[in-house]
């Protein structure tokens, strides 16, 4: 099996914004051709007894954590994520999703016949911990496993403001506007089970397109990053502006405002 070298690169963005970002993906972007499509399997939050009782939650589908599920994530109850009416990311505890991701086969013409498909079924399970502010999505295929193992693990984390992080690219221009910074790390792993002719090429050939497309997608985390980070910062001024008195906006405009109470009193 071929394991790529780690790829460590520092967003000038809050943890938040690049878990908004990663998930905007899902179930299809124009800007990922490749992804064809994307289904949601299992959506669960995993809670402490203690974040449980904070929650105040009794409902049927509450479950204890299995040993197997305890193993990866630390809690002791699992709820189904719409019984909770969650954000995307939960306020307490750590969700976890599955999809089956329809994704677009880019193999090389020998390996594309020796496997005859054009897509396949790739699983990703995304872990959303609001505990530690970490995401970690982990991909894997579902078809063709007895011919190839292939996908990747990244991690988006939170960089503490006193942290130094070492062999990181910095990405993007850090303003007092950004809000904090996230370190994102990325590895790939590939095992081509079959036996055809020139198996060494081909396994380069498609990690090359992979780094491709890693570098591709962290060019669209970057993009929508800003844009989110704008909307945010539009909603702000619009919330502001809704709450100047009419003296500062304008009768026109204030008179627009679902807060407008009629003019102020001209001062004597």
């Amino acid at each position: 099996m071929t394991i790529t070298p780690s790829t460590r690169y520092i967003y000038p963005y809050a943890w938040d914004l690049a878990v908004i970002a990663n998930q905007a993906r899902y179930p299809t972007h124009p800007s990922v051709p490749v992804l064809l499509g994307a289904d949601i399997v299992t959506d669960e939050l995993y809670l402490t007894t203690e974040e449980l009782e904070h929650t105040g939650l009794s409902h049927p589908s509450i479950r204890p954590i299995t040993l197997q599920e305890a193993a990866r994530i630390q809690g002791d109850f699992v709820i189904p994520s719409h019984v909770v009416g969650l954000d995307l990311i939960p306020q307490i505890g750590v969700r976890r999703l599955i999809r089956n991701c329809r994704i677009k086969v880019d193999f090389p013409a020998l390996l594309k016949k020796a496997v005859n498909v054009n897509e396949l079924i790739v699983k990703h399970e995304t872990v959303i911990d609001s505990r530690s502010n970490t995401l970690t999505v982990t991909s894997s295929n579902e078809t063709l496993t007895g011919l190839v193992s292939l996908g990747d693990v990244t991690v988006y984390r939170t960089i503490q403001p006193n942290e130094k992080i070492e062999d990181a690219t910095l990405l993007g221009v850090q303003t007092s506007q950004s809000g904090g910074r996230c370190l994102f790390e990325q590895h790939a792993f590939l095992d081509i089970r079959v036996k055809i002719p020139f198996k060494t090429s081909i396994e380069s050939h498609i990690l090359k397109t992979y780094r491709k497309t890693t570098s591709e997608g962290r060019t669209l985390d970057l993009q929508l990053m800003e844009a989110i980070k704008k909307e945010q910062q539009q909603d702000q001024r619009t919330m502001v502006e809704e709450r100047v008195p009419v003296v500062v906006l304008g009768k026109e405009k204030a008179s627009q405002s679902p807060h407008y109470c009629g003019e102020l009193p001209t001062t004597v």
